[in-house]
């Protein structure tokens, strides 16, 4: 007995060294409310009616049933009924919260595996109570208010989260046939299953939650937020983002295509330092289908994000982290990704068979006017016509580039609607601007129709930029750019 209980006190101290002190005192209000009697333990309707009340029961319930296990170390880990009487102690808390968030990942996988074990819902179904209130208070970071999550979009992402690690490709499966298409079925059925005779195994959730860091994360999120965070002691949004804990600030707006669950999929694939401010720069409902004006938006910006939604209704696009610049060649980063939000959720990441990772050029008659990533010359990953009309999607199987299938369904598509989001802004050095006073009139299409206005017809301005246009094309023939 005394072994057991040495045991407990130097697991205690070694699961308090991954605390914070603004961590150990919203636990310590947790247990505030407890009696002069037993003050390190809380009842289950007190965890039931407080923090735990935003979740759905099956989830609440499995979760608090947990805390009691962890509590009563004498009981099983493996037993399925605990007393709804069992108090839960400071000790079996503070355990179950760093087994589920802090503890090496197989750990956080069996403890996640305990709490499906101790519910009454599918796998699928407990994925997704997890992932509706973990995306709601991510998304509080954003500072936006009515951030709203539909069904269809989080069944999306929850069909993501499921399957991701079954369909991950590397470099060398690209040059391999295609696997048959049903070897999903089983897996699917039983993360559909309600009766624990067909339920997935511990192994099979374990071999899952490693494969599956996004779903780590939202548990981590999850976590934090109800059992790490109170009124009183919390991180401030500007030291949760970097952790990847809070939404960046995004501005002005929402997305008007994007959803929140794609919204969070996406981030999370991006690097660490495009995640503190989201700026909208181009949106093709306020600022017009142009494509002067999407490069104008894009140029020497920065990180940015690129979400197109087609005629039919297909939603994607792609990331890229070095900004936009008008070159002859591909260049680009390895951090870059393609990207399906409808009908599927799904994030594509470069891969190393090639360096075409972007591509922006126009004006010039020799090579592809528009903006693309992937792939080659005229067979891009992702594909937009300078016209800001017309794009195209050619990947047989894949784009060699990404990994990626064909984004829109089919190889060429119709540009419904474009937005650009502005992530990691490139610093820029206000003495290397080129002055303003150095324009022409003529570079304004408002002075010019004023100036024809009275009955001057100016040529200047077209000539300009055809000279422009003929001296680029020029330079790029002779191999000079």
């Amino acid at each position: 007995m005394g072994n057991q209980t040495s045991k407990h006190h130097d697991n205690l101290d070694h699961h308090l060294d991954h605390f914070t002190d603004s961590e150990l005192k919203a636990i310590d209000a947790t247990f505030s409310s407890g009696s002069l009697a037993s003050p390190n333990t809380v009842s289950r309707d007190t965890l039931q009616n407080g923090s735990l009340s935003p979740l759905a029961p099956p989830l609440r319930g499995a979760l608090i049933s947990y805390f009691q296990l962890k509590s009563t170390p004498a009981v099983s880990p493996s037993a399925t009924q605990i007393p709804q009487t069992t108090p839960i102690t400071k000790l079996g808390f503070i355990s179950a919260v760093y087994l589920l968030s802090k503890a090496p990942v197989k750990d956080r996988a069996g403890a996640f595996y305990d709490i499906f074990s101790l519910s009454s819902v599918s796998f699928e179904e407990l994925v997704k109570q997890v992932s509706q209130p973990a995306i709601k208070y991510w998304f509080e970071g954003s500072e936006l208010d009515d951030i709203l999550i539909n069904d269809p979009s989080l069944h999306r992402l929850v069909h993501h989260l499921l399957v991701a690690f079954k369909t991950t490709t590397s470099d060398d499966d690209l040059f391999l046939p295609d696997p048959p298409t049903d070897t999903l079925a089983p897996w699917i059925a039983l993360t559909r299953a309600t009766p624990p005779s067909s339920r997935p195994s511990r192994q099979e959730i374990t071999d899952w939650y490693t494969n599956t860091p996004t779903f780590a994360h939202l548990i981590t999120i999850l976590v934090s937020r109800l059992f790490l965070t109170s009124s009183t002691h919390f991180l401030p949004f500007s030291d949760r983002r970097p952790l990847n804990l809070a939404a960046p600030h995004i501005t002005p707006h929402f997305s008007e295509i994007l959803t929140p669950p794609s919204y969070f999929l996406l981030a999370h694939n991006l690097p660490a330092d495009c995640r503190l401010n989201h700026t909208r720069i181009f949106s093709s409902r306020h600022d017009g289908n142009s494509w002067q004006a999407f490069t104008d938006a894009i140029l020497e910006q920065g990180s940015t994000l690129i979400v197109i939604q087609d005629k039919d209704g297909n939603v994607f696009g792609a990331f890229a982290y070095e900004e936009w610049n008008m070159r002859p060649k591909f260049y680009g980063d390895t951090k870059n990704f393609l990207f399906t939000v409808v009908p599927e959720l799904n994030v594509f990441p470069a891969t190393t068979v090639n360096a075409n990772y972007q591509y922006l050029n126009f004006g010039t008659k020799s090579l592809p006017n528009g903006i693309g990533l992937g792939g080659q010359m005229d067979y891009f990953g992702l594909w937009i016509s300078a016209d800001f009309e017309h794009g195209h999607s050619r990947a047989a199987p894949h784009c060699t580039t990404y990994a990626s299938p064909k984004l829109a369904g089919k190889e060429e598509f119709i540009v419904d609607e474009v937005e650009v989001w502005l992530f990691r802004p490139t610093p820029k050095d206000p003495d290397l601007l080129p002055p303003k006073d150095k324009r022409s009139a003529l570079d304004h299409d408002e002075h010019v129709a004023f100036l024809e206005l009275g009955g001057r017809k100016m040529h200047g301005k077209h000539v300009r930029e055809q000279d422009a246009r003929e001296d680029k094309e020029r330079a790029l023939n002779e191999g000079r750019v």
